[in-house]
């Protein structure tokens, strides 16, 4: 049976293990940025059951931020969660209007740029 989820939680990781010991394969994950959720830490306890989604805090580096730190930030995230698949770039919440418009490019440019299997060691 499949699930469409999201976790996002200012206690960790950990407070999803019990439910997500009975995941299969067909769920997906959404990943807020809240608190103190650690992507890695979620990569590796469920990301070979279920797909990831997101992780990019839309209200950090997206709003505040330089479009270099926006590229490190996408950067750093896929290179965390998409080696070995069942991973989707996302933001936490949403691109809204305080996004400035450079950094708006330099999330699906890097997108673009890290994207790819070359960037992850398989080629």
């Amino acid at each position: 049976m499949g699930f469409i989820g999201r976790f996002a939680s200012s206690t960790g990781v950990a407070t999803v293990t019990d439910s997500g010991s009975q995941w299969n394969n067909s769920g997906l994950l959404s990943v807020g940025h809240e608190g103190d959720v650690d992507l890695a830490q979620v990569k590796m306890r469920f990301g070979d059951r279920v797909c990831l989604r997101g992780n990019f805090d839309s209200e950090g580096d997206a709003e505040h931020g330089t479009p270099e730190q926006v590229d490190e930030a996408v950067r750093d995230l896929i290179m965390t969660a998409a080696p070995g698949g069942r991973y989707i770039l996302a933001c936490s919440d949403t691109i809204t209007a305080d996004w400035p418009e450079p950094n708006i490019r330099a999330f699906f440019n890097a997108a673009r740029k890290y994207g790819d299997y070359e960037h992850l060691g398989v080629a």
